[in-house]
Formats: structure tokens, sequence, C-alpha cells
């Protein structure tokens, strides 16, 4: 995923993990990020992580969230968002 992630040259990883036992630990995709040229910043939450991203980025950027199910999960309940809706980051239903 961070190699093909890699060639469309984000400004930011914001590396984190859900809290679920069998993550990768958010300091090992930090890792992996850096060996492929790109900056990185470790959260410690996946809400946090979301906040930090939409710190960052600027009214013209997106954020991609990625990983497992476990983390969009945790991204989604973080923005309000249902399953059930069609409630993008930043989308049609956002304000």
């Amino acid at each position: 995923m961070l190699e093909s992630l890699a060639r469309i040259a984000p400004r930011t990883v914001v590396a984190t993990a859900p809290d679920w036992t069998r993550a990768i630990p958010a300091d090992e995709i930090a890792a992996a990020a850096t060996k492929l040229g790109l900056d990185v910043e470790v959260v410690p939450s996946v809400p946090d992580a979301v906040d930090r991203a939409r710190a960052l980025a600027t009214p013209d950027d997106s954020i991609f969230v990625s990983g497992s199910l476990y983390v969009v999960g945790e991204a989604r309940e973080h923005l309000g968002c249902s399953w059930d809706d069609e409630t993008t980051l930043g989308g049609r239903d956002s304000a």
C-alpha cells in the first residue's frame, strides 16, 4: 500500500494504528514510509490522526484514510459517518 501511495507523492503520511490487538504498530508503518522517502508523523490514535491530517491539509488537499477496516471504521466514527449513508471526508454531505 505504501509503495502505491508513494507514487502520488503525498505531502505527509500520518501513521497511526487502530485500537486492535493485531494492528501493526504506527512506528513500523512510519519506518516503512520513511524508507520510501515519505514525510511521516506518528499519531497515537486514529481520531487524533484524522484531526492531525485535517490540520495539515489545505482547502485544495485530499485526505486519504487507508489500512484495515478497523482504521477506516474508527475514522468514520470520529467524523460522525454511519455505514449506511453517503457521507465522505469533505464530500457532498459535509458543510
